[in-house]
């Protein structure tokens, strides 16, 4: 699985799909990636 580590010490779950510009979705706290 893909993850980056950000600087504030969040570990983020990443897809890479499709062309285009990068596109960041923030769901609410209780949603997951299957939202």
């Amino acid at each position: 699985m893909p993850f980056v580590d950000l600087p504030t010490g969040i570990n983020m779950y990443y897809e890479v799909e499709g062309q285009g510009e990068p596109l960041l979705l923030i769901m609410g706290t209780a949603a997951d990636h299957n939202t």
